[in-house]
């Protein structure tokens, strides 16, 4: 049974793996160190508003993570809100996990009355699947040449 939680303490005992899995994805490749990650992390703990972090419970297992912020990337002002730090175990990838995750997603933002959300990814196809629309490819100037995909979900 997949559940989804809405974090809203910022000492929750899942927060030490979100932490690290985010570190390990991204942190390290960017040079943030873990203190920064897990600031970041906790800052965006809150009950009734933007930012959240979202756990995702896989028969009572961590399985993943995701959150909803205002911003995600410098250079995209013009959008918001986000999904940001979408993040499936890899042991729990490929078995329709993300399906019931992107649902879940949906009702989330509708209860904070969102009626789109935006995210930023190498992924082609993937999001397409749930709904989300393609927007453009754009530079992210993370690297001198990387260009990342934007996709939209409309909510209804």
């Amino acid at each position: 049974m997949t559940e989804i939680i809405c974090i809203t303490d910022k000492n929750h005992p899942a927060l030490p793996a979100i932490i690290e899995w985010l570190y390990d994805w991204w942190g390290k490749d960017e040079d943030y160190t873990k203190e920064q990650v897990e600031a970041y992390v906790r800052n965006a703990v809150c009950k009734d508003r933007i930012p959240q972090v979202f756990l995702i419970l896989q028969d009572g297992v961590p399985a993943g993570t995701f959150q909803f912020a205002m911003s995600d990337i410098d250079t995209r002002p013009d959008c918001y809100p986000w999904l940001r730090d979408f993040w499936i175990e890899p042991a729990f990838r490929g078995k329709g996990l993300t399906y019931t995750v992107m649902e879940a997603i949906k009702e989330h933002a509708a209860r904070l009355h969102l009626t789109e959300l935006y995210l930023f990814t190498r992924h082609e196809g993937l999001y397409e699947k749930f709904g989300w629309e393609y927007v453009e490819t754009f530079p992210t100037y993370l690297t001198p040449d990387d260009k990342q995909r934007l996709y939209r979900l409309s909510i209804c």
